[in-house]
Parts: C-alpha cells; sequence; structure tokens
C-alpha cells in the first residue's frame, strides 16, 4: 500500500484521482503539528494571567519557517467536544508575478481581520512548510462558519480572481476532531484538489472521499 494512500480511501466512479490528491496522511502529519502547537499555547495560557481574545501568536520555526496563530475562542478552544476543521494546503506556481504576490498577501491580511468577526469561528493557523508551500489550518464548530467565510466579498475575490494566477495546486481537506484538541485524532472526510498548472480556466477539480482517520498524536 501506498504511503500515500490512505486506508479506506474511496476514489468517485470515473474519476482518475493524481497522486498529489492522495497526500492525506503526509497532510495531516503537518496540520496535527500545527493543532498541537495550539493546545501547547492554550495550556500555556491558562497558567497565566487572563488575555483579551482574540489572540494573535507568530513564532519562527526551523530554518525560519513562519507560523502564525489566532486564538478566536480560547476558552472553547480548551473543551473536549468536537470540532470541525478545514485544512487548506497550497503550492505558489512559479510563474506568478510579483504583483500577484503581493495582492494576494493583501488580501490575506484583510481576511484575518474579517475573520476575528465571524461567530463560531474558534481558530486560524498557517504555517510555510517550504518556500511557496503553505499549510493553513481552520478550526470552527457549526457547518454555516464555513459558509460565511466562503460569502465574505475579500474571499471570494482571492478565491475567483487571484487563485488562477498565484496557485500550482491546491489540496483542500474537510473533517473533524471527535474529542477537539483534548486528543488530537483527526478524521479526514474528504479531500479536494484544484490542478492550476495548466492553461484551462476554471482549473481542474477532483474530489476524494476518505473512511478513516489519523491516530492521535504523541502528546507527551
Amino acid at each position: 500500500m501506498s504511503i500515500d494512500r490512505l486506508p479506506g480511501e474511496v476514489e468517485r466512479p470515473g474519476t482518475e484521482v493524481p497522486i498529489e490528491v492522495r497526500k492525506g496522511r503526509l497532510d495531516l502529519v503537518v496540520l496535527q503539528f500545527m493543532a498541537k502547537k495550539m493546545g501547547v499555547t492554550l495550556r500555556a495560557l491558562e497558567q497565566s494571567e487572563a488575555a483579551p481574545s482574540p489572540l494573535f501568536y507568530s513564532f519562527k520555526g526551523l530554518r525560519g519557517r513562519q507560523h502564525r496563530m489566532i486564538l478566536l475562542a480560547p476558552a472553547e478552544l480548551l473543551t473536549p467536544e468536537a470540532m470541525r476543521f478545514v485544512g487548506f494546503v497550497s503550492r505558489r506556481s512559479p510563474t506568478a508575478e510579483q504583483q500577484v504576490i503581493d495582492e494576494i498577501f493583501r488580501a490575506d491580511e484583510l481576511m484575518l481581520k474579517e475573520i476575528t468577526h465571524i461567530p463560531g469561528l474558534l481558530s486560524y493557523s498557517s504555517l510555510e512548510l517550504h518556500p511557496g508551500v503553505w499549510y493553513n489550518l481552520v478550526l470552527f464548530r457549526d457547518a454555516s462558519v464555513k459558509m460565511h467565510v466562503r460569502s465574505g466579498a475579500t474571499h471570494r475575490y482571492a478565491a475567483h480572481q487571484l487563485s488562477p494566477a498565484y496557485y500550482e495546486w491546491i489540496r483542500l481537506h474537510n473533517g473533524t476532531l471527535p474529542d477537539g484538541l483534548v486528543h488530537l485524532e483527526m478524521q479526514l472526510n474528504h479531500t479536494k484538489y484544484y490542478d492550476f498548472s495548466g492553461t484551462q480556466q476554471p482549473p481542474i477539480v477532483r474530489e476524494l472521499q476518505h473512511e478513516t482517520c489519523i491516530e492521535p498524536v504523541n502528546q507527551a
């Protein structure tokens, strides 16, 4: 069995799914690391004086990797209740023009300000694993939160106007954490893969359903 494929993954009939979309296990290792970092930060926060929310953090990892974190509901994140997650994994196109790069980062900053006002959104974090390869993790309770985010003008502008000129590909993972950040068991429901590498518009989109979960990470 390939390391790039999760046990129990089901391809939609008649759809050829490329190897990139099957990297759920590898992506979830990184997303779990990000969730674990969030849990460690929250537990440390419990030991300090109460701080207003939302809370903004910025870390420098190995090789100068950027890791940003916004905790919108710190107390709620620590409750052992089920929550949903979206993992947005992407690679910047090697042909992306600097003007587009600057504009996507400007849109990102605007969206970070906008999400602080979305009810039900618990946290947002982003990690640059390699130059141009970003992992974004969003935690929330209710499915309606996704619709709220997508309906925003800045998100629509970035998704429909900037994405084709900026990204080479996107892997969009949707799933749940049955016990929240307590055990960090991430159950992956489905993945969508967006291929912007060709000249076609809109991008090629493929979807893969999952019927498995990733074991909890060691929190020692």
